[in-house]
């Protein structure tokens, strides 16, 4: 808009301020104002768009882009840290539909495990179709960084979902109705868990 006002006075600065050069120049300053309003049109807000991600479809849709973007995979390194992805959002919308408070941390979550997976994608082509040294050494260190992030946050998230599974077995259920061997086994697993930090804390 500050570009059509400027050239608007040069125009009119140029050619004189003649009821002709006012007539063009006005008109031309106005079509491009409105053709800039009638092409910015934000997307609607949808509130079901917040928990996209937390649904496997959209999910998988977005992971499986990837691949598509990127000739030559699948290969080992990239089904390895797909399933990690996968498993990771699975625990995700386990652990949302017992906490939904937690929602907003899972979906940054979510969209931290898609970038993560992106650079790893894109890193392997790097290392695919570049033979200097040095930048496939910079491409393997960027895709050992990024894998080793995606197997901790999926590592996590894992811990997470067992501890308020074994949280919620506690709170339902009265021990002296479990078995001594699973009493026995919530009790040693509460202690392993607590001691696991939570994806936040491994932030």
């Amino acid at each position: 808009l500050a570009g059509v006002t400027l050239g608007f006075i040069c125009f009119v600065t140029v050619l004189r301020p003649r009821p002709v050069v006012l007539g063009v120049g006005g008109a031309i300053a106005l079509g491009t104002t409105a053709a800039w309003f009638s092409g910015f049109r934000p997307a609607p807000f949808s509130p079901d768009a917040a928990v996209d991600l937390l649904e496997r479809d959209n999910f998988m849709s977005q992971l499986s882009g990837l691949e598509l973007k990127l000739p030559g995979l699948p290969n080992s390194t990239w089904t390895e840290a797909r399933q990690w992805a996968e498993q990771t959002q699975q625990f995700a919308e386990r652990i949302a539909i017992r906490e939904p408070t937690l929602i907003p941390e899972l979906l940054e979550t979510m969209h931290t495990v898609l970038d993560l997976s992106g650079q790893v994608a894109e890193a392997l082509q790097v290392i695919r179709q570049i033979q200097t040294p040095t930048y496939r050494t910079l491409a393997q260190q960027r895709l050992d960084a990024s894998r080793d992030r995606l197997q901790q946050t999926f590592s996590q998230m894992q811990a997470l979902q067992d501890q308020m599974a074994i949280a919620s077995l506690d709170r339902g259920s009265d021990d002296a109705t479990l078995p001594l061997s699973l009493q026995a086994l919530i009790a040693d697993n509460k202690t392993i868990l607590q001691a696991t930090p939570t994806p936040s804390e491994g932030a």
